[in-house]
């Protein structure tokens, strides 16, 4: 009998954006690559180096790909930076990815 182990996730997850530029109340979708297989994420909303203010929750199918659509929020004003950290919540140890920032238009 051989039992596979429970090696540790040893990938290279990255994300990307539909878009570097959105206005307060536009769809961006997310697209994360190379998160461990089957497992659950949250993609969190938020201006860049402050608390995130919406998340939204995901899974990550057998290929190691998720998506989701996002609603950049009402609060998110000209000239800002905002950013969406995917972070794995089924698992021991968080595999976790910032996006890119995104540009807040008028």
């Amino acid at each position: 009998l051989n039992i596979p182990s429970s090696a540790a996730y040893s990938g290279s997850a990255r994300v990307s954006l539909s878009t570097l530029r959105a206005s307060a109340g536009e769809k961006v979708t997310v697209y994360a690559y190379g998160f461990p297989v089957n497992s659950y994420v949250d993609y969190r909303v938020g201006e860049e180096d402050e608390p995130y203010s919406v998340v939204y929750d995901g899974s990550i199918d057998s290929e190691g790909y998720g998506s989701v659509t996002i609603t950049i929020p009402s609060a998110a004003d000209e000239g800002e930076y905002w950013v969406i950290l995917v972070t794995t919540t089924s698992h021991t140890e968080a595999v976790e990815v910032t996006s890119q920032r995104i540009t807040i238009e008028d």
